[in-house]
């Protein structure tokens, strides 16, 4: 537990201390950098995938692109997205249900990218593409997110 990065839903991790985390000058895509569980703690994939769409982040940017505020705009996107996910009983995507019978139903209100490669963008109706980044599949909107 040690190596874990802060929480990002703790209530006193501020974008500032997310700006911190990054490694600054590093080489790494900032998809890479959000799925580290030593830089940032319980992002996964998906979160990743819905946050970076959210504050409009392509996920193969290099981290030391990022400017102060896309960094503030995805430290809220990770937080908001994350929130919604737990308001939604979380993310199911196959047989997973709660104690009560009940399916997650984030992806199903609330995605904008994961899973959707092919579909249309909800925001700007271009094509939702799926790649690899840093290993993972990868969706996102080459159209909103720069």
């Amino acid at each position: 537990m040690s190596s874990l990065g802060p929480e990002p839903l703790e209530e006193n991790f501020t974008a500032q201390d997310f700006a911190a985390c990054l490694p600054g000058k590093s080489k790494r895509s900032i998809k890479s950098v959000l799925l580290d569980q030593t830089i940032i703690a319980g992002v996964g994939n998906i979160y990743a995938d819905e946050s970076l769409f959210i504050s409009r982040i392509k996920p193969d940017r290099l981290v030391s692109s990022l400017t102060g505020n896309e960094i503030d705009k995805l430290h809220l996107a990770i937080r908001t997205c994350m929130q919604q996910s737990i308001a939604d009983g979380g993310s199911t995507m196959k047989d997973y249900v709660d104690s009560e019978g009940l399916r997650g139903e984030y992806l199903d209100l609330h995605a904008y990218v994961f899973n959707r490669a092919g579909h249309p963008c909800r925001i700007c109706g271009t094509d939702i593409r799926k790649v690899k980044v840093a290993g993972r599949g990868t969706h996102f909107c080459h159209n909103c997110q720069k």
